[in-house]
This record gives C-alpha cells, structure tokens and sequence, in this order.
C-alpha cells in the first residue's frame, strides 16, 4: 500500500507546482518586469533617483550608443536610455535624426548628475557633460525638471541577469 501512496504524492506535487507556476504568470504585474517582478527585462536597467524611476535600454556598445534614440517616434513617461561606458571622459551628444525631444543626464562614476541638458528634435547642437562622466541617460523632455531631479542628486541602478 505504501507503494500506492508514492505515486498519489508525486501526482498531487506535480499538480500543486503547476499552479502554483500559472498562478504567478497570470498575475497583474506590469509589463517590464520578469515574472518575479524582481528585475528589469534584459537588456534593460532601473534608473532610480528615490521614488522616481526610469526603465532604460542599456547602451553600452559603440554601435548602440552612436544609434541611441534616433529616429524614434515616442518614447514613454518613465521610459530612457542609459549610455554607459568604462571610463570617465568629456561626453557629448547631438540630436541629429532624433525626433523626439529628450533631456540628458551627465552622470559620474559615483552616479551623481554632474549637469542636465535639454535637447531639441534633429538639432546638430552638441551638448556637453561639464565634467568627466561614465553614464548619461536620455529621456523624454521635462522628466527631470518635473521631479525636481538636477546636478548633485544621485542615481541607483538596478539590472537584471544578463
């Protein structure tokens, strides 16, 4: 008899598992999130200042970061791109073939804003971090004027697995 109860307890685990994992797919989690909600999508970053967070493309290859955001028609209230790369230097950026009109974050190693640039549609103005920086991230005009976000406030980022 006991023989019998093995394959039961197996069948009811099995059972159990499965909705247990349908219970967490079919969830209201928004989208952006992996199933546990834990961290973003790949190939993306949480840029958190506080409260307020942004769900950044990463761009950390040369070919990324020289497409960027061109020729995009929107980009979403909380969405952006971080550019990031392994050293610290003068950085610019310029909106030739961008559409849409962005703000850039000039960040250091530290992830502190060293200076804020608002950028126009298709302009061939470059805009340039005051200091050295190692990210700086783009997102749609007035987010950071809007929260009260400037030069000294400090960023958090939060990453997936890869």
């Amino acid at each position: 008899m006991e023989a019998a109860t093995v394959p039961i307890r197996s069948l009811l685990f099995t059972h159990l598992l499965s909705f247990s994992v349908l219970a967490c797919a079919s969830d209201d989690r928004p989208s952006g999130t992996d199933v546990a909600g834990a961290f973003p999508p790949q190939g993306y970053t949480w840029v958190a200042f506080g409260a307020d967070t942004v769900t950044a493309e990463v761009a950390d290859t040369e070919d990324a970061r020289q497409q960027g955001l061109m020729y995009r028609e929107q980009l979403a209230e909380g969405e952006g791109m971080l550019f990031v790369w392994t050293d610290e230097a003068i950085r610019s950026f310029w909106m030739k073939d961008t559409l849409i009109p962005l703000d850039v974050a000039f960040l250091d190693r530290t992830l502190t804003v060293i200076n804020i640039s608002q950028m126009d549609p298709q302009s061939e103005y470059f805009h340039f971090s005051d200091r050295p920086a190692m990210f700086a991230l783009e997102v749609p005009r007035a987010w950071f004027s809007s929260r009260e976000i400037g030069e000294g406030s400090r960023a958090t980022l939060i990453s997936g697995p890869r």
